[in-house]
C-alpha cells in the first residue's frame, strides 16, 4: 500500500516534531502537532471552530510527556 500525500506529510511532520522535542518514538501528540502545522488546514480550522487558539493548542500538545505512541504507519492508511 502507498500512503496518500496527506498521510505522508503528516507522518513526516510527526517525525519532525518528535525530533524537535527530544527524539524518541513518534507519539500521538506529534501526529496531531503535524496536522496543526498547516494554519489553514482542516484540523486547524476545526480547532478554531471549537473555540481554541491553534498556537495555544500546539504549546499544550508539545508539553505532553506521556502521550501514547502514534499508530503504526500501516494503520494510518486504513
Amino acid at each position: 500500500h502507498q500512503m496518500s500525500p496527506g498521510v505522508g506529510r503528516a507522518v513526516a511532520g510527526a517525525r519532525g516534531w518528535a525530533a524537535r522535542l527530544g527524539g524518541g518514538p513518534v507519539r500521538l501528540s506529534h501526529l496531531v502537532l503535524a496536522l496543526l502545522d498547516e494554519d489553514e488546514g482542516r484540523p486547524a480550522v476545526l480547532v478554531e471552530r471549537a473555540g481554541l487558539v491553534v498556537a495555544a493548542a500546539r504549546d499544550r500538545l508539545a508539553a505532553l510527556a506521556d502521550s501514547p505512541d502514534a499508530p503504526a504507519e500501516s494503520v494510518l492508511f486504513n
